[in-house]
């Protein structure tokens, strides 16, 4: 229904101003959401029908704190090949500062040509690559040690015992603040995504 709000304010875009051009940009977004993330749970559902398992392609992406998360959680599937098959390729961050934010603004240059060849695609690709290049140089850091040590949304403090059979547990704080003893496995097969908040 939100598609109705978006093409009217759009399709007249000369007719509105203000809180009506804000209202169509937030529920643009939440049309492109909703149709990626839709399209890709019917898929894994009708694959899993017969019986072959997809990867989740979309985690929460807009509870995101950077740019950085946002494109971890963002179309996992696209950002993952276009991580392994391009940024890599180039020499990923394994050189100089200049060379990697080149690196980063190529590849995502071909994401935006991924998604049609049309100069607005490649202006969003360059823009998008713009902002990575700014929020690393920036934050780089700070961003590495939040999502650094991250699984799902249990970030890892420490080791815990092992349990009596000698399994590996560790000492887990969720993004809303709980704190959870986790087995190990969970954290490497991703099933364990959150204390259940979310």
């Amino acid at each position: 229904r939100v598609a109705v709000l978006v093409s009217t304010v759009f399709d007249n875009y000369e007719d509105y101003s203000g809180v009506y051009v804000i209202a169509g940009i937030v529920g643009y977004s939440i049309q492109l959401y909703a149709d990626f993330s839709g399209g890709m749970d019917i898929s894994r559902g009708v694959s899993q029908i017969f019986g072959i398992k997809l990867l989740e392609n979309f985690e929460r992406p807009y509870f995101s704190l950077n740019m950085n998360e946002f494109w971890r959680r963002w179309h996992i599937s696209l950002t993952r090949w276009l991580t392994t098959h391009i940024y890599i390729n180039l020499g990923g961050n394994r050189c100089s500062k200049p060379k990697q934010y080149l690196n980063i603004l190529i590849t995502f240059i071909v994401s935006g040509l991924w998604h049609g060849a049309n100069w607005t695609f490649v202006i969003w690709g360059t823009m998008h690559g713009l902002l990575q290049i700014v929020e690393k140089a920036l934050f780089g850091e700070k961003i590495k040690n939040e999502i650094g040590n991250t699984y799902g949304y249990l970030t890892v403090i420490e080791r815990a015992e092992n349990t009596k059979e000698g399994r590996a547990q560790w000492k887990c704080k969720c993004k809303c603040g709980n704190e959870l003893i986790v087995l190990g496995k969970h954290l490497r097969s991703g099933n364990t995504k959150s204390c259940g908040c979310y």
